[in-house]
Parts: structure tokens; C-alpha cells; sequence
């Protein structure tokens, strides 16, 4: 029997509802797997935690500060961090995920090289104002250069295991949970480490929504897992929006107006910050919202990014964190969020559950009220999920009743760009000067 044949009511009355009707049946989406319930957590980043594992290697460096001249020092790195040996002490500092490495250079000859080629990196946890400064000397400069770069790979090794061992075992998604309405428009979601505070920061699962030309906005959200149950904050993507990347060897970081973010590895962190410029280019450009269409194009690009990426160093996921847990804040169960007016085209609010919810939420003073239908038989495409809209469009004046993160460029947001190590996304250049 064709689509046109009966009423959705099944009221057994024959209805002809034409082609564009049909066409809602013609959705090609691909199995969906369900979501495993993982339990996200939060870290200490703080320098001062106890050191892990056994020394991965240990050598004479010297040590740069400004406290006084250079002093040659021994240098043991650890799992999680290093331990400067000197002649008033040990000094252990403890890794992040939060932590630049990077070559430097000095400014004027330093005394200690005697003739000699010297070599310097920095390692700079920016969160806390902290660098260290170490310098290697060689025959040659070759020499030098060698030993300094045996240095760089080996730390950027370390910290690479440490950032994985902080993530559960996941793969980048495209595809939205069928359970869940407000992920129908997804374009790509993992798990990203937030930063918190200075000293701690929390795994969160990361959903990048499309841009609308309706709201003149793209959507970042964050969720406690995978499940995508518990909305922590949302981060409204508009063209001002500062988006810009760490620079170190093998860095994981950017930020997003202000809020910086890890990747579990680099190259995931290439596919966050390339979607989210491709956002700022449409809405830049002022293209039409995407169809149904684009999206699987959307999706199919992106998947085809994420095919290419490969999470070495063992199982990730599977290993002991090599930073200090911290206890999840503890918050009231809530049902999965709404999605806005003008974020699931092509799908209509069944009236008794629209109207079920805005008396639950009802909309701020002043904000549009959706239109609940008058015809009981409204129809909703039966090969996806209700859709359930509340709140005006997406940047409205009411919004959704959840924490969100606004976009307009102020002095201080676009300073955020210029902290230390970060950059926008077109810099590529390690090299920096002490």
C-alpha cells in the first residue's frame, strides 16, 4: 500500500498527499549502534602530583632560569612528568595534556657554551604561567641538534600516552543517535578534555552541529558521556568566533572563544578545528542552511578524515590514567535536551508532547512560541525519531533553558587568541625564541 494510500491516523481515509510526502520516506541512513554508558572523569593538571612509572630516560641538560645563572642539571623523565636533580635538591613536575613543547632559541650567546654549539626547548604549562628552559651543547651543531630533537620525541612520546590514557576507548561519530532527538543534526562527535580550571580539567563527549542560516550560528555542545542524556554547555559558533590552535610538537590543543580543549592525539585535533573553520566559512559566505543532502555529504567528508587516523601507542582506553582523578560533580538526572526551532527541518512536533513540554518549559517572556498544530493526525516521518521542538530559533532571545556560551566578539575574547603558544589556525611555525 503506497504512502498516499491512508491517513497516518489510520482512520482508514484515503488521502492524496502527493510526491513531497512520499519523499519524507526516502531517508537512507545507516544502522545506528547504541551508545555504551561510559563514565567520563575529571583530573588534576596541577604540577606538584606524585610522579608515575619507572625514569623513560635520564641526561645532563642544563637549566635556564631567572632566578641566576645556568646550572647543569640531571634530567629524568617519567611517565607523567620529569625531575630535575640539582645541588640544592630535586624538583618533580607532572605533565598535562595542557603542556607546550617546542624548540627555542636564545636571544645572545649564552657563557656556558665555551666554542661549543648550543641547542635549547621549552616545555610551557601555560594553564599555570610555568616554563622550563633546557639547553644541550654538541661539538657541531648537527651534534646538538640531534641530541635536542632524541629529547623532543622522546617527551612528546610521554605526554602523548599520558593525554590517551585520560580518554575511554571511543571512535569519532557522524552519525546521530536514534534515541536521541537533539543529536539529529550531528555532524561529528568524540570526547574532548575541557579545561576547567587552571589546575583541572574534565573529559567531555563534544557534538558539532551545523550552521543555519536562520539563527546566523553553528553549535558546539558538550555532554557528560556518549549517551548525550546531560547537556553541560553549549558554545554558539558564529563568524566572530576566535578559534585557534596551540603550537607545540605533536600538540592536542586549541580553544574555542576562550574555552580550551585537548584532543586525545594531533591529528584529531586537525579534524576538530578544520570542521569547525568550515562552519565559520559558510556563515561567513551566509549559505543557506544544509538539507538533508548536504549533511550526508557533510558526514561522508568527515568520516573520511577520520578513517585516516590512527591511535597508536596500545589500546587507549585501557591503561591506568597517569594523572590524579578527581570526583565527577554530581548532577540531577535530566532528560535528553530539546532541539531548537529551525535545527530538525523536515520534522513536526506531535501536539500532545509539544504542548506536554512547553508547560514544563515554558518559553521566557518575550521569545517566540512555537505553533502547536491544530489537526491531531500531524505527521511525522516514521523512518526517524520525534522530534520535539522547544524555545525559539537557535541565538533567540529566550534560547533553550541551558547554559550557553555566546559568541560576540568583545576586547577580551579576541585577546584570548593571544596568549602564549596559541595561534590561529593557519600558523604552523615550532619555533620560538626564549
Amino acid at each position: 500500500m503506497g504512502a498516499s494510500a491512508l491517513c497516518r491516523c489510520n482512520c482508514g481515509k484515503e488521502l492524496d498527499l502527493g510526491p513531497d510526502f512520499d519523499g519524507l520516506y526516502e531517508v537512507d541512513l545507516r544502522p545506528v549502534k547504541a551508545p555504551r554508558a561510559v563514565e567520563t572523569k575529571s583530573y588534576s593538571i596541577a604540577a606538584d602530583q606524585e610522579l608515575r612509572g619507572g625514569v623513560v630516560r635520564r641526561g645532563e641538560l642544563w637549566h635556564f632560569t631567572d632566578e641566576g645563572p645556568a646550572q647543569l642539571v640531571e634530567l629524568a623523565l617519567h611517565a607523567n612528568g620529569f625531575r630535575i636533580s640539582h645541588d640544592n635538591g630535586d624538583e618533580s613536575v607532572a605533565l598535562s595534556p595542557f603542556t607546550l613543547l617546542s624548540s627555542c632559541t636564545p636571544r645572545e650567546a649564552s657563557p656556558i657554551q665555551g666554542g661549543l654549539e648550543l641547542k635549547m626547548f621549552k616545555l610551557s604549562l601555560f594553564t599555570q604561567t610555568r616554563s622550563f628552559y633546557f639547553g644541550l651543547r654538541g661539538n657541531t651543531e648537527t651534534e646538538a641538534q640531534e641530541e635536542r630533537e632524541r629529547w623532543l620525541a622522546d617527551i612528546a612520546n610521554v605526554m602523548q600516552l599520558m593525554t590517551q590514557s585520560l580518554f575511554p576507548h571511543f571512535r569519532i561519530s557522524c552519525e546521530p543517535l536514534d534515541t536521541v532527538s537533539a543529536t539529529l543534526r550531528r555532524l561529528m562527535a568524540g570526547y574532548l578534555l575541557r579545561l576547567d580550571t587552571v589546575d583541572t580539567a574534565t573529559v567531555v563527549y563534544c557534538e558539532l552541529h551545523p550552521h543555519s542560516d536562520i539563527s546566523g550560528q553553528a553549535k558546539l555542545a558538550m555532554y557528560d558521556n556518549e549517551l548525550c542524556h546531560h547537556l553541560v554547555k553549549e558554545i554558539r559558533l558564529a563568524v566572530g568566533t576566535v578559534l585557534c590552535e596551540k603550537v607545540g610538537v605533536d600538540c592536542t590543543c586549541f580553544c574555542v572563544d576562550g574555552h580550551t580543549f585537548s584532543a586525545r592525539i594531533a591529528s584529531e585535533r586537525k579534524v576538530w578545528l578544520r570542521a569547525i573553520s568550515n562552519l565559520k566559512v559558510k556563515l561567513h559566505n551566509g549559505a543557506p542552511t544544509p538539507s538533508g543532502d548536504d549533511l550526508r555529504h557533510y558526514r561522508s567528508a568527515i568520516e573520511e578524515h577520520v578513517a585516516s587516523i590512527h591511535v597508536g601507542f596500545g589500546a587507549p582506553g585501557t591503561a591506568e590514567p597517569l594523572l590524579e582523578g578527581l570526583p565527577r560533580r554530581r548532577r540531577p538526572s535530566a532528560p535528553p535536551p530539546m532541539c531548537s526551532l529551525g535545527e530538525a527541518e523536515g520534522y513536526v512536533a506531535e501536539p500532545a508532547a509539544l504542548s506536554a513540554v512547553l508547560r514544563r518549559h515554558p518559553p521566557i517572556d518575550g521569545a517566540a512560541q512555537p505553533k502547536v498544530p491544530d489537526d491531531p493526525s500531524v505527521m511525522v516521518p516514521r523512518s526517524l525519531p520525534h522530534a520535539v521542538c522547544v524555545g525559539p530559533t537557535s541565538g533567540g532571545a529566550g534560547g533553550n533553558q541551558l547554559e550557553t556560551v555566546s559568541t560576540d566578539v568583545s576586547a577580551e575574547g579576541a585577546a584570548s587568541g593571544a596568549r602564549e603558544g596559541c595561534t590561529h589556525t593557519s600558523a604552523s611555525q615550532t619555533e620560538s625564541t626564549a
